[in-house]
């Protein structure tokens, strides 16, 4: 498995140009292969099969997709992707940002953010190769990048309750890094 992240153009540079683009990334597997299952708690990802055939699973609902077409993958929606094919197959996935305004304070409340890392880290293989220690540790610091705007935002929380509320998600983040690390040197 090959995962990449594409650079913008120097002159044209998307990160941060837009509110809602973050990243676009190139995707191989070989026959066989397969991402590990995961998912975005800010963003949703297109993803755009280039070659091959995929059989792409979003949460229970699996869909084989071939060659042109393009699956949408919604925010925290956990996902997959397998190489079921004989040959390679290519694909691009475009991240972006959606707009939490969208949801309301009541509902940002109902998904408890400790239990997001928690997920996280539920999920974590005993070994991890370098594309999947990579995908757990974007994974942990987009949901870490979303508990603390939901601390900054959170009406019910006073400045002190805040500070501590902030430090042990720092300390939640770094040990879920650690133990990833961990994981993939076990690997090595």
């Amino acid at each position: 498995m090959r995962i990449k992240r594409l650079r913008s153009h120097p002159r044209f540079r998307l990160e941060g140009a837009s509110d809602h683009f973050q990243s676009c990334w190139e995707l191989e597997l070989n026959p066989g292969e397969e991402t590990s299952p995961h998912r975005h708690y800010e963003r949703e990802e297109l993803l755009y099969l280039v070659s091959g055939r995929a059989l792409v699973t979003i949460e229970s609902i699996q869909r084989e997709v071939t060659t042109g077409e393009v699956v949408l993958i919604p925010p925290r929606h956990s996902h997959k992707i397998i190489n079921r094919s004989n040959r390679p197959l290519h694909a691009l996935s475009v991240e972006s940002r959606f707009d939490t305004t969208e949801i309301s304070y009541e509902e940002q409340k109902s998904t408890a953010p400790s239990e997001s890392l928690a997920t996280a880290l539920s999920e974590l293989a005993p070994v991890l190769n370098e594309s999947e220690a990579i995908q757990k540790l974007v994974e942990i610091f987009n949901v870490g990048s979303q508990l603390s705007v939901h601390l900054e935002a959170s009406r019910d929380i006073t400045a002190q309750a805040g500070q501590e509320a902030m430090e042990r998600l720092e300390r939640d983040v770094m040990n879920a890094v650690l133990e990833i690390t961990k994981r993939y040197h076990d690997e090595n």
